[in-house]
């Protein structure tokens, strides 16, 4: 069993998305897709992982 990967704030998710091209005046279709593909627990293993 593993251990819940812990939720991030909403500045610490929108800092990370920025590095993915991520900005409020982006589409919301462009920034949907940002969104839906950097979870919690992608953002989390990306960072274990050096990036």
């Amino acid at each position: 069993m593993s251990d819940p990967v812990p939720e991030l704030t909403s500045v610490e998710r929108q800092e990370f998305w920025r590095t993915m091209g991520w900005s409020p005046e982006l589409p919301q279709q462009d920034r949907r897709l940002i969104e839906e593909r950097w979870t919690d627990e992608a953002i989390h293993m990306a960072k274990f992982y050096g990036f």
